[in-house]
């Protein structure tokens, strides 16, 4: 008898299966792919890294689901590097549809999601949209096109949604208290973050030993110096290469400390420090 498995959706997106009777919750990442799936108590049974184009990068656990790489949006893998999505089929390895897509010639053809997949998505198989990425509000004195292109500018290096959400809240709060400065939010970056001249916090790189919670706080520590450097690069001293150095810096930090808390740390206490409570 063939094993029956029960999938449950939330607003659209895949949230949880049961399969035979076995559970396992979906994590997504910011563009709706399962990075994790999670067991009834809370416990990271499998984790799934993508190279930008859905190709799996690193997978762990043996949880046979289809829905991967974008999967809690709808992308089914039927085949190893090829998913259906609605209306067609995408291969992977070659980035781009199997077939013209049926709004053509409104809509690009062939090529998937305009070659945006950082920041883009196609779950009707028809036209690509815009992630939601999880962001507060923009502060005064910032447009929502402004901030939303920093945010993108984060994940299109790498940041995922709770470093952008991260840096981008302690953003706000600093554009709040001081008002929108290149100067000002130069300044912040030379008090808290490393820099050529030196580093007046004493910030570090994220190393095993450190604890979750410490871990975490460091994190954010690097994100929030991503953020700031992300709106001095994209806003105040575009195409300074000094600039765009200490952003990637900040980006690797920063990425290197989230690694360490998705190895070794509790997944629920870690997202509840994350977002401050």
């Amino acid at each position: 008898m063939a094993m029956t498995t029960t999938y449950t959706t939330f607003a659209g997106a895949l949230v949880h299966e049961s399969r035979g009777g076995t559970e396992r919750f979906y994590s997504p990442d910011p563009l709706g792919s399962t990075s994790a799936l999670l067991d009834a108590s809370g416990a990271v049974t499998d984790a799934v890294s993508y190279w930008p184009y859905g190709e799996a990068r690193s997978r762990t656990g043996t949880t046979p689901t289809k829905f991967l790489f974008v999967g809690t949006l709808g992308y089914f893998a039927d085949a190893l590097t090829r998913l259906y999505v609605r209306a067609r089929h995408y291969l992977a390895t070659t980035v781009r549809w199997m077939t013209v897509d049926p709004l053509w010639p409104d809509q690009v053809a062939y090529l998937y999601v305009e070659g945006r997949p950082l920041t883009f998505v196609d779950p009707t198989g028809t036209h690509s949209i815009p992630i939601p990425f999880p962001i507060p509000a923009p502060p005064p004195g910032i447009s929502m096109e402004v901030w939303r292109s920093v945010a993108e500018y984060l994940v299109s290096l790498g940041l995922g949604a709770a470093e952008v959400l991260a840096g981008l809240t302690a953003l706000a709060v600093l554009a709040t208290l001081v008002g929108v400065s290149c100067s000002e939010f130069k300044k912040r970056r030379y008090q808290v973050c490393p820099h050529p001249g030196g580093n007046p916090s004493g910030m570090r790189t994220c190393k095993e030993g450190d604890g979750c919670m410490g871990t975490v706080a460091l994190a954010k520590l690097w994100a929030e110096c991503a953020a700031i450097q992300a709106f001095l690069t994209a806003v105040c001293f575009p195409n300074n290469r000094s600039h765009q150095a200490a952003l990637l810096s900040y980006v690797r930090n920063s990425m290197n400390c989230s690694q360490l808390i998705d190895d070794n740390c509790d997944p629920i206490r870690c997202a509840r420090r994350w977002l401050g409570y």
